[in-house]
């Protein structure tokens, strides 16, 4: 019998299908912990690559913050394809920006730009379909595991 890792995609495949993973998921730390560090690293019109971003709200926190530059993009990566169609579900329902608070919620047409600025795809971060210098950041909250 064989244990799965982080490492393999079937360990995250049945993550995200059962338990604590069928809801949107934080792993090490919430947008909220890390945003006065990183905000001001953010310039406008810059494109983001999320790596490992499995079903977290850190991007779409990051792009509802008021001192986030409005034009940046953030393409969100993970080898796990159930937590890439989870994302794109809560899209396309619109639920992602609904995640906030209420007070912090703009208008519709805001939220769906908004929605627009972050997309979701499955890809493997250590063998992307992307030129290389394609992005101008990239986040990562944890892929330093050993294959």
């Amino acid at each position: 019998l064989m244990t799965l890792t982080p490492s393999n995609p079937k360990y995250w495949d049945e993550f995200y299908s059962e338990g604590e993973g069928r809801k949107t998921f934080e792993w090490f730390v919430v947008f909220e912990d890390v945003r006065e560090m990183l905000i001001p690293h953010i310039p406008p019109n810059s494109s983001i690559l999320h790596i490992g971003a499995g079903n977290s709200l850190f991007s779409e926190h990051l792009l509802a913050d008021s001192q986030c530059p409005s034009s940046v993009h953030i393409l969100n990566i993970d080898i796990c394809q159930s937590a890439i169609e989870q994302m794109n579900e809560l899209k396309l329902k619109g639920e992602l920006s609904s995640s906030r608070p209420k007070s912090q919620q703009k208008k519709k047409s805001q939220q769906q730009q908004q929605q627009d600025k972050s997309t979701y795809e499955v890809m493997d971060a250590t063998n992307t379909t992307y030129e290389d210098n394609s992005f101008d950041r990239i986040l990562d909250k944890g892929n330093s595991q050993k294959k």
